[in-house]
């Protein structure tokens, strides 16, 4: 997926998946081609492939350039804590309620699990433990949330500080005392 600054590259990235999300609104993922996409969008399949490579990676780059997606903050040198993560995706939760509809309904949520953990890992959460087992502690962690992000869209009526709480109730341990 690309990850640089070049601004034509850049405009076909947000072009790509424009034009995707608008055909996802039309008609299912599993009848969206690539040729597709490039069509709507504009440009070139080598194009696409040269950004993306795959439909899935599309999805993903959706997910991660969602508002909120970031658990850092880029204004803060603080480390993240249970809190700050529960802020931060109780309010991407909530912001982003279109996007994970149409992902859900496309069956396709699941690959909200792999964004969040790669977005975890790349924060200083447990920082302190040792590197396996803080792959399976951010691993879980990203587990539970996606279950949050699902059981959100089924059931939309939790609002922002109620799914707040539950994240930190799930993952402090409340729950289990």
């Amino acid at each position: 997926m690309y990850t640089g600054t070049n601004k034509t590259a850049l405009k076909s990235l947000k072009r790509i998946s424009s034009s995707f999300l608008q055909l996802l609104k039309e008609q299912p993922y599993s009848s969206i081609s690539i040729s597709n996409v490039c069509l709507k969008a504009g440009i070139s399949r080598q194009t696409f492939y040269t950004l993306f490579r795959t439909k899935d990676n599309l999805v993903i780059y959706l997910l991660r350039s969602a508002d909120r997606a970031d658990f850092t903050d880029k204004n803060q040198v603080t480390s993240v804590s249970l809190p700050h993560i529960a802020g931060k995706f109780s309010l991407y939760l909530v912001d982003n309620k279109e996007l994970l509809e149409l992902l859900y309904q496309n069956r396709i949520l699941y690959l909200l699990q792999d964004c969040l953990f790669q977005n975890l890992f790349s924060t200083s959460f447990l920082s302190d433990y040792d590197p396996l087992k803080r792959k399976i502690c951010l691993d879980f962690i990203a587990g539970g949330l996606y279950g949050i992000a699902k059981n959100y869209i089924e059931h939309p009526d939790a609002n922002q500080p109620e799914l707040e709480k539950c994240v930190i109730h799930l993952f402090s341990g409340d729950l289990f005392l």
